[in-house]
This record gives C-alpha cells, structure tokens and sequence, in this order.
C-alpha cells in the first residue's frame, strides 16, 4: 500500500471589545475606546506513506512502513489598544508574524503469529494470534494562536511533539465462535510532548489566565486492555473491557502553577484529562418477532443495557482541585425494533438514567 496526503487551511478571527462606554465626559460619550484583536491563520501539511506485508511463512507475516511528513505553520497576530499611551503602554502590543516547518520520517514494523490449525484442533480455540508491533510518530509544532493576552509567551512557538510506542497483544476466537477475548500491552514514551495549560500572565498591573500549549520534555504512557464478547445461545450477547493507563511526566521543567503563577517541574504527575481506569459491560438480547401484518413488519425486537465506569480525573492541572472529577458510574438503556431485511427500524434510548453528574 502507498499513498500521498495533503491538508491546508485558511482561518480567521476578529474580536473587538469596548472599554467602558458611555463613561467619558464627552458629547456622545464614547467611553475609553476599543480594543481590537486580530488572528490570521495558514497552514498545510502533506506527506507520502507506503507499507508492505511479507508472509514469511502461513503461520508469520512482517509488516515495514515509513512516512514522510512536512507541516507548515503560520500565524499572523496583532493586538491593538488606540488609547495606550505612555506610560500605560504601547498602542499595539503584539504585533506578530511568524512561520515555522516541521518534518520527520516515521517508521513503524510489526509481526504476526498465527496458530496453527493442527494445534488449535486439541483446544477449544478457533483462531489464534500474537502480535508485536513498533511506531513512531510526529505531531508538528506551531503556534498559540488562542491567546488573548499580550504577554511574550504567548508568542513563542512550541516544538514538534514525538512518540514512541510498542505493543504486544493476543486476539482469540473460541468455543466455535461463540467467544473472543483480545489484550494487549503498550508501552508509549514520548518527548517534546504538546500540553494544554493554564498560564497567568503578567499584564502590566493585571494578572490575566490565559490557554497556551508548551512542551513537556519527556512523558511515559503503560497499560494494558483487555475486551471479550459472548454468544452462549443465539439471540444473547455480551461484552466487557477494561482498560488502565499509567501516564505521567518523567520530566517537564518550567511548567507554572496555574494558580500562583509559579514554575516548577511536573515530573511525575499524572496527564491531566485522563483516568487511570475505565471499564463497560453491555448486555443485549434479541428476539424474533411475528406481528401478524405484512411480512415487511416482522422483525427483531431488542433490549440492550449498557454499565461503564471510570476512576477520578484530574482536569487542566492538581492545583485546582474544584475541577477535580471523582470515578463516576453511567447505565445506558437502549429499546430498539428491526424489520427483517434492516430497512427500517425505531429505537427508544436513555443515556445516563441514573443522572450521574
């Protein structure tokens, strides 16, 4: 398989604000003027991919690929204050222009084991595989073109972010197809990782919050997941995952409290926005159903229930514990009513019946 592919866009923003109409002595009162931001956007990316499969033997199969990617970046901002003059400050404190590209080669190689036939015959197993899979990936840099304030930060590009990632799994189908359970364990180690924070800036006399992406140094991301589905007897199914991540910082100096404004190292903090666990269960069970009318009519009628569960978050960052998110439970319910053939069909649902908040 190869490939080429190519992204552009084209954004734009202005945002106006006035200060304090209707406030100055003047004949109509024009307040203190307004502020006007501006924020022009243009970016592309293109890149070219191939991967091949070599069956090694019936039982092996190899997998090689590589990508090449170029990103471009550019952001056009200014910020302009008619009524700043000294020494409240510069009638036009950002006035910026800038342009960065970012490319990288990125390979990936996996490898497939197939069981075979003559051993899976003296188990309850149908179908067998391992697999162990490497990656590398690239997410290009750019730009906090969000900000809304004038502090120099806001001005700095951020690096490209790059990824490591190893996988090993088992995908298995048993007991004549009536059951399958796969798992896998990763292992992802990233560096010059892009995060989202919470930054205060100093803005002459006033400190303002404001949304910038920087870069962590290093981060590490473990786990594993595990997912299964059942058919004991026709009509019955169902379905259960488990997921755990273990995702932290191994080193990421220069981060601020979004709080005090202070910086320190987030090294060994968690990433903020994801729980440590997450796990489903659904349970559906369809029937047959004969109403007597035109054939078209009958169908199937099923009820299904759907149970998921995650651990606590921690959201933008620990420091502000009144976005601390604690685990929380959601049932789903789902009533649905097919005609044969899948034509046609209605569907009753609840989501989140318990209300959980």
């Amino acid at each position: 398989v190869g490939g080429a592919f190519g992204f552009w866009e084209e954004a734009e923003e202005h945002v106006a604000l006035s200060l304090l109409p209707g406030t100055v002595l003047s004949d109509p009162p024009v307040g203190l003027g307004q502020s006007r931001g501006d924020t022009e956007v243009d970016n592309w990316d293109w890149a070219l991919y191939g991967q091949a499969t070599l069956d090694v033997t019936d039982w092996a199969s190899l997998t090689g690929g590589v990508r090449y990617t170029q990103e471009k970046k550019e952001l056009s901002r200014m910020l302009q204050q008619p009524v700043a003059e000294p020494p409240v400050g510069d009638p036009l404190p950002v006035d910026f222009r800038g342009r960065e590209v970012f490319d990288a080669w990125t390979p990936m190689a996996s490898l497939a084991l197939f069981a075979p036939d003559d051993w899976l015959d003296r188990t309850v197993l149908d179908h067998l595989m391992g697999y162990f899979s490497y990656s590398q990936g690239f997410r290009g840099g750019g730009f906090n073109g969000g900000a809304r304030t004038s502090a120099p930060i806001t001005l700095d590009a951020f690096d490209p972010e790059f990824i490591t990632s190893y996988e090993w799994g088992l995908k298995t189908i048993g007991f004549e197809h009536h059951a399958t359970v796969n798992f896998s364990v990763f292992l992802s180690e990233r560096e010059d990782q892009q995060v989202p924070q919470l930054f205060q800036a100093d803005v002459g006399v006033v400190q303002l919050t404001d949304v910038l992406v920087r870069n962590a140094a290093q981060s590490t991301e473990k786990g594993f997941e595990v997912e299964t589905s059942l058919r004991p007897f026709d009509g019955l199914l169902a379905t259960a995952s488990a997921g755990y991540l273990d995702a932290e910082y191994d080193d990421f100096p220069g981060a601020q409290n979004s709080i005090t404004g202070k910086t320190f190292n987030r090294k060994g903090e968690r990433f903020a926005f994801l729980p440590e666990w997450q796990t489903h269960v659904g349970l559906q069970y369809s029937r047959d159903v004969a109403l007597g009318g035109p054939d078209w009519l009958d169908g199937t009628f099923t009820p299904r229930i759907d149970w998921s569960w995650q651990s606590e978050t921690t959201n933008w960052a620990p420091e502000i514990t009144e976005l601390h998110q604690s685990d929380f439970n959601i049932v789903d319910l789902r009533l649905a009513y097919d005609c044969d053939g899948d034509k046609s069909g209605v569907a009753f649902f609840v989501k989140n019946l318990t209300d959980t908040e």
